[in-house]
């Protein structure tokens, strides 16, 4: 091997970036264009929407859960329908409903995996004083007592701050549907959590929260 081909081999890779005019382009047209195999529209989408899907992901199954993989899952999942993404009108509600999707396969299979492993922590102690991890990790073990389509909505509702049509919406529920799920959440909640949790006077309240964890 001479020293030309040795320096050629070794030579970087160029990696395209997206043009002015791509980086300008609403979210539905690049969504469009990236379920059409546009590499440079898929990555500007990532851009734009991952942080939104990824908070999401992270509200709804805990801190301490690894998300990453149903992040990509929500992406790849989007990205490869083409037909189903022509007619979008909203790319953010699109994002939010195969998030939703996502998340509802995702939980359901943790429910069953419980069922059948028996998988439980054990309860806090009333008197004892717990920082906000702990108070986090007891959140979300209640939360694992809902319906994977109730706890969605309820962290819809009061740690993204989505109005109710918008919830029904991503559920593809009805409005009844959801604030019956909203109301069953909040009184399960409310009747585990501590009362010197900060999540109780927003549930009393029935006011989302928004700025949640």
């Amino acid at each position: 091997m001479n020293a030309r081909t040795s320096q050629h081999r070794r030579r970087p890779r160029l990696v395209a970036l997206p043009s002015p005019t791509l980086a300008r382009t609403d979210d539905v047209t690049l969504t469009v264009a990236a379920a059409g195999g546009d590499p440079q529209a898929a990555a500007l989408l990532w851009d734009r929407f991952s942080p939104m899907v990824r908070r999401l992901l992270q509200r709804t199954l805990g801190p301490h859960r690894n998300v990453e993989d149903l992040l990509q899952r929500v992406f790849l999942r989007l990205l490869r329908r083409e037909r189903a993404v022509r007619g979008v009108r909203d790319a953010h509600g699109l994002f939010v409903a195969v998030t939703v999707r996502v998340l509802v396969s995702d939980l359901r299979r943790r429910s069953a995996a419980r069922l059948l492993f028996g998988v439980k922590r054990e309860p806090e102690s009333s008197t004892s004083r717990m920082d906000l991890p702990e108070m986090l990790a007891a959140l979300y073990d209640i939360l694992d007592g809902l319906t994977p389509r109730t706890r969605v909505a309820f962290v819809l509702r009061y740690f993204e701050g989505m109005r109710p049509g918008e919830i029904s919406r991503a559920l593809a529920l009805s409005n009844k549907n959801v604030e019956r799920r909203l109301a069953k959440a909040a009184r399960h909640v409310l009747g585990l959590a501590r009362p010197d949790w900060w999540l109780g006077p927003h549930l009393a309240e029935a006011e989302p929260a928004g700025n949640l964890p």
